[in-house]
């Protein structure tokens, strides 16, 4: 792992069984504002030099149709795991010619509550949102 790890496990083409695992560093953020970063990184926030793990294992994925599922698991920040659900969208599985390897595409989506992890518990929500917007889009290569 450099700076994150994801992982899926599954036994059947259309993911409604997978498991899903990623664990990041947390000091790794970036917003492209190093101010904005530095303090992210801070006590203030994620507090990476105290806990530099961000993890997330997946109980279930539930099928919604249309390649659309939701995924729930449990996210582990601040050493506090708390069950959370997110939007998962299958886009495509494409075969890439030079590897000749089946590559799964993904799209993921959903908002979790800050205070729930005690970050930014300092500031007050008409200075800061408690809410988190977690974006991720991922490619996964299939092992033969």
């Amino acid at each position: 792992m450099e700076n994150f790890d994801v992982n899926i496990q599954t036994t059947k083409p259309d993911f409604c069984v997978a498991l899903f695992t990623l664990t990041a560093k947390a000091a790794f953020i970036n917003t492209e504002v190093e101010m904005r970063d530095n303090d992210l990184k801070s006590s203030n926030f994620f507090d990476v030099a105290k806990f530099p793990l961000i993890a997330f294992k997946s109980t279930s994925v539930q099928p919604l149709g249309n390649n659309q599922y939701k995924l729930i698991g449990n996210l582990t920040m601040h050493d506090i795991a708390k069950p959370v659900a997110m939007n998962l969208l299958y886009r495509s599985t494409i075969t890439k010619p030079m590897m000749k390897k089946d590559d799964a595409d993904f799209k993921l989506h959903g908002t979790i509550n800050s205070i729930d992890f005690n970050m930014g518990s300092k500031y007050p929500s008409a200075v800061i949102s408690d809410a988190l917007t977690i974006e991720a889009y991922g490619e996964f290569a299939k092992d033969n």
